[in-house]
Order: structure tokens, then sequence, then C-alpha cells
């Protein structure tokens, strides 16, 4: 019984860790992580250990960041993302009046997914299911580089979207 109450608790621990990291867009240092969730420093810095050994985070000198074994698990996750994103996808198009593309990475490709189509009268309209080769497409490239993470997202839609004027 208390081997399984000591599980639940370092998955716990390990759950808070990443929230935390995911909240920094610049990587926390061990000591401003320990703060951050209240757990002792030597704590902290054997759980970052073993997360960086499973790449959920990397630790690097600029702080421990979210690993690359994120990406896969999320991407893997049966989760509708259209569904999701569209209201932000919507109110980004309506309030930019422009055409917003939403695209999903597959290998080497970007896929387009959804579209709000402008409704200016000169705009780009592309077919759903388009696929952009990373190594081509400019846009795609810049996304494939940063790695946009859905917590750099929800900050730019909360902070640039509502200073928009509707058209």
């Amino acid at each position: 019984m208390e081997t399984e109450k000591t599980s639940k608790q370092v998955i716990a621990r390990a759950a808070t860790i990443l929230k935390i990291i995911s909240q920094s867009m610049t990587g926390m240092n061990i000591t401003a992580l320990s703060r951050s969730c209240g757990l002792p420093r030597s704590t902290v810095h054997r759980m970052v250990a073993t997360l960086e050994e499973q790449q959920l985070v990397i630790n690097a000198k600029e702080g421990v960041r979210l690993g690359p074994a994120l990406l896969s698990l999320a991407s893997a996750a049966h989760t509708d993302f259209v569904t999701v994103a569209r209201p932000a996808v919507v109110a980004l198009g309506r309030r930019t009046r422009e055409t917003v593309d939403v695209s999903v990475s597959r290998g080497l490709h970007a896929v387009l997914v959804d579209q709000y189509a402008s409704d200016r009268e000169l705009r780009v309209v592309s077919a759903l299911a388009l696929h952009f080769l990373f190594t081509v497409q400019p846009t795609a490239k810049r996304c494939w580089r940063q790695w946009v993470t859905p917590y750099w997202l929800r900050c730019f839609l909360k902070l640039w979207l509502p200073t928009l004027p509707v058209q």
C-alpha cells in the first residue's frame, strides 16, 4: 500500500514539474523550479535528471525546458485538435481579416488540417490536406525550428488578439 502511495506521489510531482516548466518560455533553473513547485532542491534535481533520461525535459545552460519526447506523446493523443483550435482560428481570422491556416507535422511535411478564409477580395485559400514539404515551405521551416508551444500560443492570443480592431 505504501509503495502505491509513493508511486502516485512521484507521478504527481513529475506532472507538477512539467506543468511549471511548460509555463516558462525561456527555461527555469533548478532553484526557481524548486521554489515554484514547493519541493526541496535535491528532490527537484533528482526528478529533473530522471525526466531528462526519458527526454521529457532538457537541462541546458538556459535552464530546464520541455523535451522532445513530449512532442511525440502529444502527437499520439487522440484529441480532435481542429475542433479545439477552431474558435481561436475563427477569432484570429475575423480580427485580422486574413486567412488563417492550421497545419500539423507529419514527418517532413506540414499538412493543412483547417483554414479560416479571409473575407477580403484578394486572399489565399489552399485545399485542406495539402502537404507542404518542410524543406521548401518558408513558414513550415520557421515553425519546425521554433516548435511553438501551446503555452506561447495561449499567451500570444491572450495578449495580441484583444488589441486588434474588429473590422
